[in-house]
């Protein structure tokens, strides 16, 4: 691992340290083709605001995707945290700043607009549109700051609600990528004279609209008027089509082309043949239809992901530089299960994602002609040696594969799906995701050893032992399912980080030793597990499983039975983040020592009142999420968490604060108390810390607050120093505030915190 740091600057190396910690250094050690690009693309660019998954605690093989795929300095979570690494690294600049909020462009300008010069600003609306009208001011100050946006991101033309076309042109000027959503038929109208749909084609923002979604069904014959600029564009065109082959205009540098085809009705087969390989520099496509289309594409295609109809036979032959397919045809409409030649795919595809039954296989024949080894793949094997049932071929190159089940439940029931890994070499397989199947055999048990992500989710008949040697395993998710083990004492992997077992029946042993390493384990609504016990009993202690009247199971050890000890969670000294949202708790756990992130929303804690005054929170914890528990302030008047700083108590029974309110939790950030009646709020115990003392983010969305109370909460809280953002009902904002509303302190946004 050094020796991938050599060169750098101290400085990115001690970013790299932080970023990564030590043991996900370890686990990662081993793909140095991956690191070098990684380090190198990690600190150019900044992504300023809160995305979809959780940075912090994915594993490391999803975090080294993320740069990947999209080169990132970071995902800084708010404006401060941004100022402080750029202040302790002085060396390292961004050269770009993605703001996913606006509110973060705003504040960055007027606390440190120094750090913006010279930086490529991209901005994304996404956050700001389906909102009723879009807010003028905002819209008017970012027209006023003195940057250009680089890159405008999820902007939609809506006249209707305030983004005109004369708005759009200004915040786009001098930009050079803008992704604009449109209504095909307002765009034209927008247009004056006679020649409108000329003058449409030869538009596009002066050549930056490289990203265009066209909201509304258009026809075939409206594509050749897309403006040329456009790299990627996503419609739905009608159905209405004559003749049996239409070559689709699009512009010809396009490189991505989403496109839906309407029919008349669902599985409508218009015979027709679509013909787009005149797009040389096409890389990707996705198509929707439920019409039976046949598509003739370019030779250099990356990307397919279909909804129709291609010679499955020839892709090798046709797309030899392919590295993702996805094609979710139902097979037996495909008309392929009769033909002599299976499906064979580039030698260099990574990534497959097709239904299991491209390749089901007769249940009794493996009765008939079991496989007792892995057969070695020979590339010089001919067709006629194959295997009679096979239906597809997988490629060594291969890194990710899901399959879906039949959408046809009888015709999958009766013949069965077998996935046999012992007729393939996939020296490179990391990832297995297999969904919705009712029926699955894998003959042997055999999984590739590969493996570091496995999904199964709604799939019947798991077998748990298949898992235990897969010593490269370090995420696990289970959702939905029905899991068996035909062995005893199966243990998992010591390798697994992510355990992830969700609305499922954990029938599989899961003791101590064989959670040593786990870091991050999400237990949720899981109805048959309940982690329960007594403080004086620090050992776990497990009780039989009775899954119906008739039949009792001896119980599995502790962590996945149906009852644990809370003392039996202090042992797991590696887990920073702990889920049980969903799972019933007969008992307050003692939580892991060194946890980070806990919820345990929906748990029904608010049954554990008499034992709080004995309750501690680790020091480490930093998140906790206890919503939808109906507790009282009450429950938290004598709960310590030295360190808290983000509390998500929403949907409780919270209707008064007393005058200590969350005082006691003197590291608090950020505290979320929506959907709580504090219609009987006391006015005259407010006070500045009732909130924390260090409170910055404050939501009381949906509280039923009076207007008094409104107005001595926001003048309390917006008169502590550092306090950033509280988020309100929009009728409880009266004119008084419109300048704090101006600055964004006050917002209606709830997603913004």
């Amino acid at each position: 691992m050094t020796a991938s740091l050599l060169g750098y600057p101290p400085e990115i190396i001690s970013l790299i340290l932080d970023y990564f910690d030590k043991e996900e250094l370890e686990d990662i050690k081993d793909v140095p083709e991956i690191q070098c690009y990684v380090y190198q693309k990690l600190y150019s660019t900044v992504i300023l605001g809160r995305s979809d998954d959780d940075i912090n605690f994915e594993s490391p093989a999803q975090r080294l995707c993320s740069p990947i795929s999209l080169p990132i300095y970071g995902e800084v979570q708010n404006v401060a945290d941004l100022i402080k690494i750029i202040e302790s690294h002085p060396t390292v600049r961004p050269n770009r700043i993605l703001f996913k909020h606006l509110v973060y462009l705003f504040q960055l300008h007027e606390r440190k607009p120094d750090i913006l010069q010279g930086v490529n600003i991209g901005i994304s609306l996404e956050m700001h549109q389906g909102r009723g009208r879009w807010d003028p001011w905002m819209l008017q100050r970012l027209i006023e700051l003195p940057y250009r946006y680089d890159i405008v991101r999820d902007v939609s033309l809506e006249p209707e609600k305030g983004m005109t076309w004369d708005l759009l042109l200004k915040l786009t000027r001098n930009s050079t990528h803008v992704e604009l959503s449109v209504n095909f038929d307002e765009l034209v109208d927008l247009l004056e004279g006679d020649s409108e749909l000329e003058q449409l084609k030869q538009l596009g923002l002066g050549g930056s609209l490289t990203q265009l979604s066209l909201t509304n069904q258009i026809d075939i014959g409206d594509l050749k008027y897309v403006p040329d600029s456009v790299l990627e564009l996503t419609c739905e065109l009608a159905g209405s089509i004559s003749g049996s082959k239409v070559r689709l205009a699009c512009p010809e540098n396009l490189v991505h082309f989403g496109v839906r085809f309407d029919a008349p009705h669902p599985l409508s087969h218009f015979d027709i043949e679509v013909d787009i390989a005149h797009l040389k520099n096409l890389k990707s496509i996705e198509v929707n239809s439920v019409a039976d289309m046949r598509w003739l594409l370019p030779k250099d295609m990356r990307s397919i992901l279909m909804d129709g109809f291609v010679d499955m036979r020839r892709l090798h032959v046709d797309h030899p530089n392919l590295t993702y397919f996805s094609n979710l045809t139902s097979a037996h409409y495909l008309r392929i299960h009769d033909e002599g030649a299976p499906i064979r795919y580039p030698l260099g595809l990574m990534k497959l994602d097709v239904p299991l039954e491209y390749y089901l296989e007769p249940m009794e024949g493996y009765a008939r002609e079991p496989r007792a080894k892995r057969r070695k793949v020979d590339r010089e094997t001919s067709d006629s040696e194959e295997d009679e049932h096979e239906r597809m071929r997988l490629p060594e190159s291969l890194m990710y594969l899901r399959h879906t089940g039949s959408d046809d439940s009888l015709f999958e029931n009766l013949i069965g799906s077998v996935l046999d890994f012992n007729k393939y070499a996939l020296p490179c397989l990391s990832c297995l995701y297999l969904e919705d199947i009712h029926t699955l055999k894998i003959p042997g048990n055999y999984l590739p050893p590969s493996l570091t992500d496995l999904q199964f989710i709604e799939v019947k008949n798991v077998d748990v032992c298949m898992l235990e040697n897969l010593n490269n395993l370090t995420k696990l998710f289970i959702e939905r399912c029905s899991l068996e083990c035909s062995q005893p004492n199966v243990k998992l992997p010591k390798s697994i980080r992510y355990l992830q077992v969700i609305d499922s029946d954990p029938v599989f042993a899961l003791s101590s030793l064989e959670v040593l390493g786990i870091r991050h384990l999400q237990l949720n609504d899981n109805g048959v597990l309940h982690v329960s016990g007594n403080f004086e009993q620090d050992s776990p202690r497990a009780d039989p499983i009775r899954r119906s009247s008739n039949r009792t199971t001896a119980a599995p050890p502790p962590l996945l039975s149906r009852v644990v000890a809370p003392g039996s969670l202090a042992w797991m000294e590696t887990i920073v983040r702990l889920d049980l949202e969903g799972t019933p708790l007969e008992g307050l756990p003692i939580l892991p020592p060194n946890v980070k992130h806990v919820t345990m929303a929906r748990c029904g804690i608010e049954r554990f009142v008499h034992v709080n005054n004995r309750y501690t929170f680790p020091d480490t914890l930093e998140f906790l999420d206890l919503g939808f528990n109906d507790l009282t302030v009450g429950w938290f008047t004598s709960v310590r968490g030295e360190n808290l700083k983000h509390l998500d108590l929403q949907g409780n029974e919270i209707t008064r604060l007393g005058r200590q309110g969350f005082s006691g939790f003197t590291m608090l950030e950020s505290l979320n108390l929506g959907d709580n009646n504090l219609s009987g709020i006391e006015e005259e115990l407010l006070h500045a810390d009732v909130f924390g003392p260090l409170i910055r983010y404050l939501n009381v969305t949906n509280c039923k607050l009076t207007k008094s109370a409104t107005k001595k909460i926001i003048e309390l809280v917006t008169s502590k120093p550092g306090f950033e953002r509280l988020i309100i009902d929009y009728d409880l904002i009266g004119v008084e505030y419109s300048e704090l509303v101006a600055n964004t302190t006050v917002v209606v946004l709830e997603d913004l915190l």
